[in-house]
């Protein structure tokens, strides 16, 4: 604070516009070392506005640029990064410049002028620079975010011949993958993300490619081989961020191969005791009641799907409202599978009563209610919701 004082006193103390300017950068670059982005990005603007400023040195321009970013200034950092190009060509920040108004035009979803600027590095530079793996990574990124699935097949092949043991080289593989996938190869995908899971183990990118195997199987309904693949998410990368995904569908996946109930229920307890406050714990305990109905034990499902209901606010969590509609109906189901009819029908019309009920959800519920009344015997009511 007592520096920044100091330097305040500079602008008036001088007429020299490059002097303002140097103590308007030393001014910026305090606030900026002190997390203070906003303030830092204006009052470098404010001193590279000022005559003189062209003459400032190459950290002046760069920390202004890396200011701008901080403060999501694109516009303002990209223009700051090309003059430093401009003005210091020979400095290495201007390699670094290059590849930063690379990645702003990345982060602004400008995806064309991304790959443009990253080529334009690799043209100049080939692949001896030591910015080079970083340039043609963000131009693989860039690439799949468009997507330009073949060019990114070609990136990705030059990236690998070229720097086969960098740090990047397997998220490189990744897209590999998730290439060929989307151009109908997916034997070659499948047998891109088994080899990159299998030499990269407790790595976020070995995970992905773990992940993205099962899926496919799950989508193929191959369920037995998408838990498979789903077991090895867990056991080989316990820590990664799908792992957590990976423990539910395992579960889901037993519960659809129907080979083992009892392991599926397992697998459902599992991840509600590791993840208990999981994105999928509610989708996990409707599992459970799932399996229990399946397996007959329908006062246990009944429990189940009761407790759900109870334990959800949907006002608060919006995002679950089809799945407790979803619970609803099941508890109504069970009610009359117990010969519960009143209670089935209570729990039916307390779905119609909810707001903004989709058609096909109204449909069922309806239907649902004309068996309950004709399981009671009472033909007109169950034809008046039939006829609803």
């Amino acid at each position: 604070e007592q520096a920044i004082v100091v330097y305040q006193k500079v602008p008036n103390a001088t007429k020299a516009p490059e002097l303002q300017a140097e103590a308007y950068f030393k001014i910026a670059a305090i606030q900026r070392a002190h997390g203070n982005a906003d303030e830092a990005a204006k009052t470098y603007q404010r001193a590279a506005a000022l005559k003189g400023a062209e003459d400032l040195s190459v950290q002046a321009w760069w920390e202004n640029g890396q200011a701008q970013m901080k403060a999501q200034n694109w516009a303002a950092a990209t223009a700051t990064f090309d003059k430093l190009m401009k003005k210091h060509p020979d400095d290495p920040r201007a390699r670094e410049a290059s590849l930063q108004i690379a990645a702003i035009a990345f982060q602004r979803g400008q995806f064309d002028a991304a790959v443009q600027a990253y080529d334009e590095f690799i043209q100049k530079r080939g692949n001896t620079d030591s910015l080079s793996p970083r340039a043609l990574f963000g131009k693989i990124q860039s690439l799949s975010r468009k997507p330009d699935w073949n060019a990114l097949l070609a990136a990705s092949q030059d990236f690998l011949r070229d720097f086969p043991a960098h740090e990047n080289a397997p998220q490189v593989k990744l897209y590999r993958g998730f290439a060929l996938q989307s151009t109908a190869k997916t034997g070659e995908a499948l047998k891109e993300y088994e080899d990159l899971a299998h030499a990269h183990p407790n790595t976020e990118a070995g995970a992905m490619a773990q992940m993205r195997s099962a899926e496919h199987y799950f989508s193929q309904k191959n369920y037995a081989k998408a838990q498979e693949q789903f077991t090895l998410v867990g056991k080989n990368f316990q820590n990664s961020s799908v792992g957590p995904d990976a423990a539910y569908f395992e579960a889901l996946s037993a519960y659809k191969f129907k080979q083992d109930l009892n392991e599926a229920k397992r697998l459902a307890a599992k991840y509600l005791e590791l993840y208990p406050n999981g994105t999928h714990g509610f989708e996990a305990r409707m599992l459970q009641g799932d399996i229990l109905t399946e397996q007959q034990d329908f006062a246990g499902a009944l429990v189940v799907y009761e407790n759900l209901i109870g334990g959800t606010d949907i006002v608060k969590r919006p995002d679950l409202r089809p799945l407790y509609l979803s619970a609803m109906g099941r508890k109504g189901e069970l009610l009359r599978i117990l010969e519960k009819y009143d209670d089935a029908i209570t729990a039916f019309q307390s779905i119609l009563d909810l707001p903004n009920v989709d058609l096909e959800m109204i449909y069922n519920t309806e239907v649902q209610i004309a068996r309950c009344y004709e399981k009671k015997g009472d033909r007109t009511k169950a034809l008046e919701h039939y006829l609803n």
